[in-house]
């Protein structure tokens, strides 16, 4: 990391809580279908976790975006390979619980986090071309 200022450390918290977000968005729908719906709190309040799982994504997509510009052009090609490659490791998770379907909550992964995720990993592969903001950085 080039600098330690505090906005880093707001654009770090922001991105970790918007995945953090996220994963409970996407893991409400999956846990539910895993419990065959026992649980009423999920299927009532099923809304709630969507609203959670679209302001995770949007705070996340942001977030790192700010938290990248303030690495190295290694750090931004590292975090940028993170992004593109984790989601799928969380469609192999969800494929042991529900196959795809399209009808279910693999919906959310398949068709909303995964583009949402492969955009922000081609941002930060441009980002990465860009120069370190080491001008802007009192050590």
């Amino acid at each position: 990391m080039l600098g330690t200022s505090g906005t880093a450390s707001v654009w770090k918290a922001g991105a970790l809580v918007g995945v953090c977000l996220t994963v409970i968005g996407v893991s409400a729908g999956y846990v539910d279908v895993a419990t065959r719906f026992r649980f009423s709190f999920l299927s009532e309040n099923f809304g709630f976790f969507i609203g959670t799982l679209f302001a995770g994504l949007l705070l996340a997509f942001v977030a790192t975006i700010g938290w990248a510009r303030r690495l190295s052009r290694s750090g931004r090609l590292r975090t940028a390979g993170l992004v593109l490659v984790l989601p799928w490791l969380g469609v192999l998770l969800a494929e042991q619980v529900e196959h795809f379907n399209v009808h279910g909550p693999s919906v959310f992964l398949y068709y909303l986090v995964l583009p949402v995720t492969s955009l922000l990993a081609i941002v930060l592969f441009f980002i990465s071309g860009a120069p370190d903001q080491q001008k802007n950085v009192r050590m």
